[in-house]
């Protein structure tokens, strides 16, 4: 159980931290400069470039919505798992039990992940202005 656990967390933060996304593109070489896309994102200028997370309100947000994400994508696999162990227990009363308190536990923690989820996104939109 821990070992699937452990596995699954360190695959979420693997892959968290190589986006896959059409943003990053292969730097061309112009004469002696390098232009380079930033892989965070950030704020648009006027001209439609992306200048870079410019302050902390910004990498904050972006964090915080990665660490939300990672922690849903957790939550979603012990829901799998509450669920292959409460289908597969045959009437063993200890994998019922461990099914359905890994279903419950999963549906609080969503709670509170979508709960903070509110609060730091009224907290930061807030902040912003």
């Amino acid at each position: 159980m821990k070992y699937f656990l452990g596995l699954l967390t360190f695959i979420c933060l693997l892959f968290s931290l190589f986006p896959l996304s059409s943003q990053m593109v292969i730097a061309q070489t112009q004469g002696s400069s390098v232009p380079l896309i930033n892989p965070i994102g950030g704020s648009t200028k006027t001209n439609g470039d992306r200048q870079g997370i410019i302050n902390i309100k910004e990498l904050v947000g972006k964090s915080l919505t990665v660490v939300l994400g990672v922690m849903g994508s957790v939550a979603l696999a012990a829901f799998v798992f509450g669920g292959y162990m409460f289908l597969t227990s045959a009437g063993n009363d200890e994998k019922v039990r461990t099914g359905t308190n890994a279903i419950l536990y999963s549906t609080i923690g969503l709670f509170i992940i979508f709960g903070a989820y509110a609060i730091l996104n009224t907290i930061l939109k807030g902040v912003a202005k």
